[in-house]
């Protein structure tokens, strides 16, 4: 028989109630309402991004339009010419493509660029618009295995998908693949310890590797950190049950799980080894494996301790390179940007209540003393959603699927504050009392006082304690679990008896609350500094007041219209689907309304149409027969934005006018599609020493040998011809030093001679050039590409062969073995 509970505002029945009857009548039901949840949210998706769907815009903000719009459209050029993109020549001095994760070459949600008939602003669209229908059907999906029933599953896609925290990554494009995977991933890892089937760490690792081949690992060191944490959780809750029998199970049951866990581990590392080996290479040569200035973390603090040093000095540098204020400058700086200040929580009761960024600047809360660069201009993901999740917070108590999420959400909710710690909360009403904070961004002068606002918060710990973590920066991503946290816990209010009048209380107190801090905002809002955006211009300080107070008409709108129908559904004896439609397509309008304008679309001539040129270009030797393009800027110190006079002025279609300026001075990625050289561009793994470009292997080519007569540019190779005099002596080939390349040399004037060799070799030790015409062809192919390669490739086929016995050899009771105890 039908779950009751599963039917679209359906809630569990009495006992008493005649069970062949309801059988009839909820079979019918459940035909008729089966669909609705998937047609809405396809139609609502359709409804966003149909002008991305459709090629007519491009998102026009931030890393979207000035990075991974030209990065993917270059990579897409060199595979369509045959060339597998693994170096980046016209980057910085040369850089390798492959080891910044950002690139995403080898992803196999790309497929979709490989889609020739369609233009690339409808490929790039498709790529953005598909992940957040694929964080929609995960959530879904997540919210189903954890109890839910179709309409709290419903709100919970809803909600995750179309909330501020997800839809604004089409900005932030990798981490928009993290969050699109990151439900699957929680589903394999509950499903691992609650079943015990062999087939979810095998699972979980292919949809772990997938976002790291997506260019979010970090996402999954988190789950790794979640997989770890309900393992502990497990075995703690394992103690407290009474019984001999229980406490003899426990070590068994622990060890089979951290076995799976291992498996887990293993099959994401082996199945994404391609992208893995080349960063974790180049992550050992930048700035993020160690701070050559101060320990940031307690095992650099103890392996920094030399035995010439004096205990004090080392005492005294290790507390200041944990406690202090990190250098401004240095990755210790970094890893603390674009923390998620604790006031914005506020967000998610009045959406956009600290003003939209863009076009013009009403973002006022980033004139804030200790205001951070801004991650998401609002985390709202509706006002009924967050108060269902508080009716179902429990950090302790029986219901299992509730205190997991709950205890998930308060932990990423207090790491995402990143550099507001306890000191922070100690000191930052008085800078004075602090020494040095933040305001957008940008660290203030120090005084004497020398603890640093991160000290004591969540994730300080997590970076001085973690193996690994100060890789990584930013701490504001991680409140995107958290959002998937909530939305979930939403669902399980909806799915399980509740009290409606608690909803109807919470509500009123947000309205009433609404109110009073309505007419305190008004009265504030005069007196709060006004900051001036270097792209978005000056604060409009004269709209605050109507923005403030729009936000807060907007959240009482949507509960007084949202209390009685989730009463309804609170008090229902029967199933009324009709309910259950009105408040999701409640949520549809408010999350409409609310976030839609955060993927800050542009027209697509924007990006496709030609501009203006605001930089020279360069030849080497002042040879434009040389096919090698170098950007010189024209402005002073090279910032992209001088003579742009924006901070100076606004205006409403200042989106497209940003994105046709960072074309025009090509900032930073724009020079790709065009094969530019462009020695200001960046890199998200920079190393600590510049790298052996190009035109320095051409610099040496000509200066040893003479003259180059042919040069050929692909993304892995350089092909030269060189010619050498007969009065010049034999000299041996020039090498790029500490790269993986391969060399391939031929004598024209003798074909049968040929040498192939590889770099690393001392000098005098390669071969030597004669007079004569020569061909050199260099190609980058490092070792850890070829290992990787051979081991995801490897993994990939052993995993598939393991579906291939699951589905059709009849080895299931083998592959889906079940325990003798499911998780404490």
């Amino acid at each position: 028989m039908p779950d009751p509970s599963s039917t679209l505002g359906g809630r569990k029945f009495c006992s008493n109630v005649n069970v062949d009857l309801f059988s009839m009548v909820s079979q019918r039901r459940n035909y008729r309402t089966s669909i609705w949840p998937a047609l809405l949210i396809v139609a609502v998706w359709l409804w966003i991004f149909w002008p991305l769907l459709t090629g007519q815009s491009v998102a026009g903000f931030r890393d979207s339009a000035y990075l991974y719009y030209p990065l993917f459209k270059w990579i897409d050029m060199e595979w369509a010419a045959g060339a597998i993109p693994l170096w980046n020549p016209y980057d910085g001095a040369g850089q390798s493509l492959l080891a910044d994760g950002s690139s995403s070459v080898f992803y196999p949600g790309k497929l979709i660029f490989g889609l020739s008939f369609l233009s690339y602003p409808t490929r790039y669209g498709w790529y953005l618009s598909l992940h957040v229908l694929l964080a929609a059907v995960t959530s879904f999906g997540l919210a189903k295995t954890l109890g839910c029933n179709r309409l709290g599953r419903t709100v919970a896609a809803v909600s995750y998908a179309f909330g501020g925290s997800v839809l604004f990554q089409v900005s932030n494009v990798i981490y928009l693949v993290g969050a699109a995977w990151l439900p699957l991933a929680l589903i394999c890892v509950w499903m691992m310890y609650r079943s015990g089937r062999w087939i979810w760490p095998l699972l979980g690792g292919a949809v772990c590797s997938l976002m790291i081949l997506g260019g979010d690992p970090q996402m999954v060191y988190h789950v790794g950190l979640i997989a770890v944490a309900s393992l502990i959780g497990g075995w703690v809750n394992g103690l407290k049950q009474p019984g001999p029998d229980k406490k003899s199970l426990l070590l068994p049951w622990l060890l089979a799980n951290a076995f799976r866990l291992l498996i887990l581990i293993l099959v994401t590392s082996a199945l994404s080894a391609i992208q893995l080996l080349p960063s974790y290479e180049q992550v050992l040569s930048s700035h993020r494996a160690s701070n050559p200035d101060l320990p940031v973390t307690i095992y650099q603090a103890i392996s920094q301790d030399s035995p010439g040093s004096s205990q004090s000095s080392a005492t005294e540098r290790a507390a200041e390179g944990l406690l202090g204020i990190p250098v401004q400058g240095t990755h210790g700086d970094h890893i603390y940007q674009f923390s998620q200040p604790p006031w914005s929580l506020v967000e998610l009761l009045w959406p956009n209540v600290s003003g939209r960024p863009f076009p013009i600047n009403q973002r006022w809360v980033g004139g804030l003393p200790g205001a951070d660069l801004m991650w998401v201009p609002s985390i709202y993901l509706g006002v009924i959603p967050l108060l269902l999740a508080i009716c179902s917070f429990r950090l302790w108590g029986r219901s299992r699927q509730n205190v997991w999420l709950s205890r998930v959400a308060i932990w990423f909710v207090l790491a995402s504050f990143g550099w507001y710690g306890l000191v922070w909360l100690g000191g930052e009403l008085s800078l004075s009392a602090i020494g040095q904070s933040r305001v957008n961004g940008d660290l203030l002068e120090p005084s004497e006082w020398k603890l640093g606002p991160q000290v004591g918060g969540l994730y300080w710990f997590m970076v001085i304690a973690l193996p690994k973590y100060f890789w990584f920066r930013y701490p504001a991503k991680l409140f995107v679990i958290a959002g998937l946290a909530i939305c979930i816990l939403a669902g399980r209010t909806l799915s399980n008896p509740f009290s409606g009048s608690q909803f109807a209380k919470l509500g009123a107190g947000v309205i009433w609350f609404t109110m009073i801090s309505g007419a305190a905002f008004l009265w504030w809002i005069e007196e709060v500094p006004h900051y001036q955006d270097p792209v978005f211009g000056p604060l409009q300080a004269a709209s605050l007041q109507s923005v403030i107070l729009l936000a807060l008409v907007h959240s009482v709108v949507v509960l007084l219209v949202g209390i009685p129908i989730v009463r309804g559904i609170a008090k229902a004896t029967l199933p009324r689907p009709s309910l259950g439609i009105a408040l999701v397509g409640l949520l549809i309008v408010d999350l409409l309304i609310a976030n839609t304008w955060m993927l800050g679309l542009v027209p697509v001539e924007t990006f496709e149409s030609a501009v203006g040129r605001r930089y020279s270009i360069g030849y080497p030797w002042n040879d434009e027969a040389i096919p090698l393009p170098v950007k010189i800027s024209e402005h002073q110190n090279d910032n992209p934005y001088s003579g742009a006079r924006f901070a100076s002025t606004s205006s409403p279609n200042r989106l497209a006018e940003n994105v046709v300026w960072q074309r025009e001075v090509l900032f930073p990625k724009h020079h790709l599609p065009l094969r530019i050289i462009n020695r200001q561009s960046f890199s998200s793994i920079a190393g600590r020493a510049p790298q052996f470009g190009l035109l320095d292997l051409l610099y040496l080519c000509r200066n040893e040998f003479g003259e180059l007569m042919e040069i050929e540019v692909a993304s892995n190779s350089l092909k030269l011809e060189v010619r050498v005099p007969s009065d010049v002596p034999a000299k041996s080939l020039p090498m790029p030093a500490g790269l993986d390349w391969k060399v391939h040399v031929v004598n024209l004037d003798d074909e049968s001679w040929q040498a192939e060799q590889s770099t690393g070799l001392h000098e005098g030790e390669g071969c030597e050039i004669t007079s004569g015409c020569w061909q050199i062809q260099y190609v980058y192919w490092p070792s850890s590409f070829v290992y990787g390669a051979a081991i995801s490739v490897s993994a990939w086929l052993g995993w598939s062969l393991c579906w291939v016995v699951l589905l059709f050899v009849g080895s299931r009771r083998q592959l889906c073995l079940r325990p003798k105890q499911s998780l404490p």
